[in-house]
């Protein structure tokens, strides 16, 4: 079974998709998630955090800013794009991957970076964390915010999502993508 979600709200969906859900609410119960469990949100951005870090070490020292080597026919390509994105990812089959289900014609994604195409399947993505929790009272205050490379490969679908979503405007998401022909 596979199952969509909408990067942007001003994307539409083919006739016949199944649109599960939308990065803003995964952002959102991230958030929440954060903001209700205390130190143990501080635990998980450290964990999400230590995770990037050993993927982009692992990566420096191959030699390669990807994940693995890139299959012949194939290319690999990186973009800068701010949100709302313009894009509709889906899971690939098995739960294995995502991939550029759609593109929004008047979206960011095809006025800004004309060679991503249906198909082409996400390598990384970025993300922000926060490094540091404190309580004051009943009110939580985060900072350290910290952006970390997140290799898509390695995560499931909502993690991924999850990291798009924690991107604030005016930052841009950075998306590293694979195109085979």
């Amino acid at each position: 079974m596979q199952c969509q979600r909408t990067i942007s709200r001003s994307s539409v969906p083919a006739p016949g998709a199944t649109v599960v859900g939308t990065v803003r609410p995964a952002a959102a119960r991230l958030r929440r998630s954060f903001a209700s469990t205390g130190s143990s949100g501080a635990r998980r951005a450290a964990r999400l955090t230590a995770r990037a870090e050993v993927e982009q070490a692992a990566a420096t020292a191959s030699g390669d800013q990807s994940d693995g080597e890139v299959p012949p026919g194939c290319a690999r390509y990186t973009v800068e794009l701010p949100k709302p994105l313009g894009l509709v990812l889906e899971e690939g089959p098995g739960g294995r991957g995502v991939y550029v289900a759609e593109i929004a014609a008047e979206g960011n994604a095809a006025r800004l970076a004309p060679q991503i195409g249906v198909g082409d399947e996400l390598i990384a993505t970025s993300g922000m964390v926060y490094t540091s929790e404190q309580e004051y009272g009943e009110i939580t205050v985060r900072g350290g915010e910290q952006v970390v490379r997140l290799n898509v490969r390695n995560n499931d679908f909502k993690t991924v999502m999850a990291a798009i979503g924690s991107i604030k405007p005016p930052r841009t998401v950075v998306l590293d993508f694979q195109s085979c022909t």
